[in-house]
């Protein structure tokens, strides 16, 4: 399958992780940080944690309709 990268470096250390209570679907967009692509919330502009992060790609898959491989 695929996974959305853990994002490393200059971005999470300089700005603010998400905290808003609850991330849709629709409501990310990934923004460009040199080579890396970061997920982002679309209401306050902010990194999504690693929890957001993972609780989004597994909605995604799951919209999709593709099967997520288990660790």
């Amino acid at each position: 399958m695929f996974q959305i990268s853990k994002y490393r470096g200059k971005f999470t250390e300089n700005s603010e992780m998400c905290e808003c209570s609850k991330i849709h679907l629709y409501g990310v967009e990934f923004k460009l940080d040199g080579m890396t692509v970061v997920p982002t919330c679309k209401d306050c502009g902010s990194a999504l944690s690693e929890k957001q992060a993972d609780t989004f790609q597994k909605e995604l898959v799951k919209s999709w309709g593709l099967e997520e491989e288990e660790e």
